[in-house]
């Protein structure tokens, strides 16, 4: 039973740790989400010739059948797009970084197309989960992007600290590396994996937070979120 808890514990420790020592790629998300959600929706006209067309294809896929508000769909949607979102990190960060952005825009615009108090109670229920889990897959991508930056970077100019002192890779004949020798280039890229390879889980862990963030929104917007606004629209008489 006890190792049960440790296990948990130590899972737990890991995750937190996962999500501290990647903080400024959750910074570096949530800026990029913020920042175009509040410029769209103070600027709401300049970015309508970008954002209407989105929004109305939707409605009418929506309208027309085309897409289904069941659980699946929606959480299978939302896991495509965060799933691009970490493996796009690959190349620089740039796809996670663009799709943060867009997801921003659309929801800044949408807060502007009626209601704002009614539009909100339409987005609140699922949406404390969902952007979240959005930003989580931002940060994941970016921190995967990390990975590969200093997996490279270790492999280009070799971290003689950590060769000398904190692996056990040993060169063609067997013996410890001494400081400027010659590494192959398999040698310095199992090497820098070594290394490397924590920043690889962590980013991985963050990915899975992002997908049951989005498992619960899914469920909440499905189930919830309709019912739950029209109650407090109808009884509080919100406009």
């Amino acid at each position: 039973m006890n190792s049960i808890k440790d296990n948990i514990k130590g899972l737990f420790t890991y995750i937190k740790m996962s999500i501290t020592v990647n903080r400024k790629m959750f910074y570096i998300a949530i800026l990029l989400f913020v920042i175009p959600t509040v410029m769209a929706y103070f600027m709401a006209p300049f970015f309508k010739s970008s954002v209407e067309p989105v929004i109305s294809t939707m409605r009418k896929q929506i309208t027309s059948g085309q897409i289904t508000l069941t659980y699946l769909s929606i959480f299978s949607n939302n896991f495509h797009v965060l799933f691009r979102m970490y493996w796009g990190g690959i190349v620089a960060g740039i796809l996670p970084a663009i799709l943060m952005v867009f997801n921003g825009l659309i929801i800044g615009y949408f807060l502007t197309r009626g209601s704002f108090m009614q539009i909100l109670l339409f987005i609140l229920p699922h949406g404390i989960f969902e952007i979240p889990g959005l930003i989580f897959g931002g940060a994941a991508g970016f921190t995967l992007f990390k990975f590969i930056y200093y997996l490279i970077k270790d492999i280009w100019k070799p971290d003689w600290d950590f060769i000398l002192n904190k692996t056990t890779h040993k060169d063609k004949n067997g013996l410890k590396f001494s400081k400027g020798q010659d590494i192959s280039l398999t040698n310095r890229f199992i090497i820098s994996f070594d290394k490397n390879n924590d920043i690889l889980i962590q980013s991985f862990v963050i990915f899975l937070i992002g997908v049951i963030l989005l498992m619960i929104a899914a469920y909440i917007e499905v189930y919830i979120t309709k019912d739950l606004a029209n109650y407090l629209i109808q009884t509080y008489h919100i406009k």
